[in-house]
């Protein structure tokens, strides 16, 4: 059962290139069809936890000790559901945007979350790593299918690179772990510390925290539906890993480097995602300060386990969707954006009310009381960013057709209800401790927005160009020029001693190595 959603969206991708010829009315039901198919069998796979699947034994068992296994566990259930419900999101919203979408996007936005979704429910390290791959690599052909800016291809290769540092420190992690008599299922504490740091260390990387952030360059044509999936879903799999792994017990070396990585997820993404002035520039900050900030909850003790990681995962999912996809076409439009906003306050009740708890917890049991600050900072940073998104100037409707119109609403409404349904699912996401902390991180984002309208442009605009000295990126294309240099030597010397000017360069060689020893002995 675990696997109806994801051949359900293979099934619809077949479709999509079956009928790639037929014209947008028939594409788009075909789309939105398959997305809401999804979310029905995703929503009521949650009446069959805990399942399992293996889908193949690998020969030989020497090479890989394990199976591919997908698991279907709460955590497994709330990631898909999430997705499922972005996904519906996406396809709904699409028909309100300008300009057509070819039948190739339309597959890909199927295929993608598929893909994603056996990254989520993975059983074991080898799933994990082969679905990570399997995720990167249609990632980039993607983006170099319908790549027009040569200067984004050093980024983009360099983060693809970077995660693939993270899919062999998960293979070093199995290793080490079966080395110590464990096994690489994530359903049982790892045996090997030294695995767990790798394991950690491999999910800090793909979620840009390890080093701090790598952004893909915004690209305009994916600014509304692909460009929500392929910036939320790479995420979602890295936290839906250190998730499961938390929640059966970390050792106690793991927090300081989840600390650390989420402190630099909170400073770096919560500052860039409240005061950036250009909304599209600023996604990748949010999906960095969000996962940063469960992050950086999870760090604090070792008996919170993996839930403020499974609250991020959600925030990013379903406020996430409402962020990157809405268009101010209506006043209410600006309500679904409120609410979106709202939730990264840290609203009891929702996804979010869980890491206020955990931030109350840390209070009142005198845990690292930096961490509990800068994580009710992440939260009022997170608000605050979310709460300018409110007075986006409106646009006007593309389209006259008023099923287009509410079926644009629809997309908007449905993550906000699930986001609240999702919430109550989730133990201490209610309680008067979480209240507290999301009424004071919900005031001071309010003043924060209200002392922002009141100064004068020219000076926010002057405050955001130095936050933007927090962006890494400028080191990332010098390392990559001097790799590109590294590699032109390299190039330049295989060619020295390649065919017959290998064989005079031997000579000189050999004559040098003469003449030195002609001179030692004499």
């Amino acid at each position: 059962m675990a696997i109806l959603p994801i051949l359900i969206l293979l099934i619809g991708t077949l479709l999509i290139s079956l009928f790639r010829n037929r014209p947008e009315r028939i594409l788009w039901p075909i789309t939105s069809g398959t997305s809401l198919l999804t979310w029905v069998v995703s929503l009521l796979l949650v009446t069959n936890i805990p399942d399992e699947i293996s889908l193949s034994v690998w020969k030989p068992t020497a090479l890989f000790a394990s199976r591919l296994e997908l698991q279907l566990d709460a955590v497994g259930w709330f990631f898909i559901y999430g997705t499922s419900t972005l996904l519906v999101s996406v396809a709904f919203t699409q028909a309100a945007q300008s300009g057509t979408t070819t039948p190739f996007f339309r597959a890909f936005m199927l295929s993608y979350p598929a893909i994603a979704m056996i990254a989520m429910l993975s059983g074991n390290l080898l799933t994990v790593a082969m679905s990570w791959a399997l995720v990167d690599i249609l990632t980039l052909v993607f983006l170099l299918r319908i790549q027009k800016d040569r200067k984004s291809t050093p980024l983009l290769f360099i983060r693809i690179a970077i995660d693939g540092g993270g899919i062999l420190l998960v293979l070093m992690a199995a290793l080490l772990n079966g080395a110590e008599g464990g096994t690489s299922s994530l359903s049982t504490p790892m045996a090997s510390s030294t695995a767990a740091i790798f394991l950690v260390l491999a999910a800090l990387l793909r979620l840009g925290l390890l080093p701090p952030h790598i952004s893909i360059r915004p690209m305009m044509i994916l600014d509304r539906s692909l460009g929500t999936l392929l910036r939320l879903l790479p995420p979602v799999t890295a936290l839906s890993v250190l998730a499961r792994m938390l929640n059966v017990g970390v050792p106690m070396e793991t927090l300081l480097w989840l600390r650390l990585a989420g402190g630099l997820g909170v400073i770096v993404g919560g500052l860039r995602w409240a005061f950036h002035m250009d909304r599209d520039a600023a996604r990748p900050y949010l999906v960095l300060g969000v996962s940063g900030l469960g992050v950086l909850v999870a760090g604090l003790t070792q008996e919170i386990g993996g839930a403020p990681i499974t609250a991020a995962g959600g925030v990013l999912l379903l406020s996430g969707a409402v962020l990157f996809l809405t268009q101010v076409f209506a006043p209410t439009h600006r309500v679904w954006l409120g609410l979106a906003a709202v939730f990264l306050a840290g609203m009891p009740g929702t996804p979010t009310g869980v890491i206020s708890s955990a931030l109350a917890a840390g209070v009142l049991d005198n845990a690292s009381v930096v961490v509990t600050i800068l994580g009710v900072i992440g939260l009022i940073l997170l608000a605050t960013g979310g709460l300018r998104h409110i007075f986006l100037p409106p646009t006007s409707w593309p389209t006259g057709e008023s099923l287009v119109r509410v079926v644009y609403g629809l997309g908007l409404m449905l993550p906000i209800l699930v986001g609240i349904g999702l919430g109550i699912r989730m133990p201490g996401s209610v309680s008067l401790q979480a209240s507290i902390v999301f009424i004071i991180s919900l005031i001071v984002s309010i003043i924060t927005i209200l002392l922002l309208r009141r100064f004068p442009q020219d000076r926010v605009h002057r405050w955001g160009r130095v936050l933007a000295w927090l962006d890494p990126n400028p080191i990332y294309r010098i390392l990559w020029q001097l790799g590109q240099v590294l590699m032109n030597l390299f190039r330049v010397i295989g060619e020295l001693l390649e065919g017959e000017g290998a064989m005079l360069w031997m000579m000189v060689i050999l004559l040098i190595v003469i003449l030195a020893q002609g001179r030692l002995i004499g």
